[in-house]
């Protein structure tokens, strides 16, 4: 009973040194607890959410290439071509716009701060433009049908 008391301290001592210096062990060690219990461990959450994501912007890049490479023969047609570069372009900053919100969750997801852009355009200030908001409180002019001198 002593022999077996003391290889259970040492068994103890050794899970719980692996557990703090050795990674793929603990992840192990977690993966096991939550095959047991059935809760979702960080780990699996982490993947299900890159796994998302990454389909998402993949999806989207895919469609967004299909839609170049047809919009090609339109873009060569006089006059018609300009309104389909401009219907293209939009559609692609589109695109760019989403890819960039689900980047910008999967970091958050992930416990990542956004990145900082070092160029000189951060596009996500094109993608959420701050818009001047309209003030029509009845002390304004306007809003009493007065001229504005």
């Amino acid at each position: 009973m002593k022999l077996f008391t003391i290889l259970f301290i040492l068994i103890l001592l050794a899970s719980n040194v692996l557990t703090l210096t050795w990674g793929a062990f603990n992840t192990a060690l977690s993966g096991g607890f939550a095959a047991m219990s059935g809760i979702e461990t960080l780990v699996q959450k982490r993947k299900k959410s890159v796994k998302k994501y990454s389909s998402r912007i993949i999806g989207r890049t895919i469609k967004t290439s299909k839609r170049s490479l047809a919009s090609i023969t339109l873009e060569s047609v006089p006059y018609i071509g300009v309104a389909a570069l401009l219907t293209m372009t939009a559609l692609e900053l589109k695109t760019a716009c989403d890819n960039i919100k689900d980047i910008d969750s999967l970091n958050a997801s992930m416990g990542v701060e956004k990145p900082e852009i070092s160029d000189a355009v951060d596009i996500r200030k094109i993608c959420t433009p701050e818009l001047p908001l309209l003030d029509f409180s009845p002390n304004e002019a306007l809003w009493r049908n007065k001229s504005i001198d």
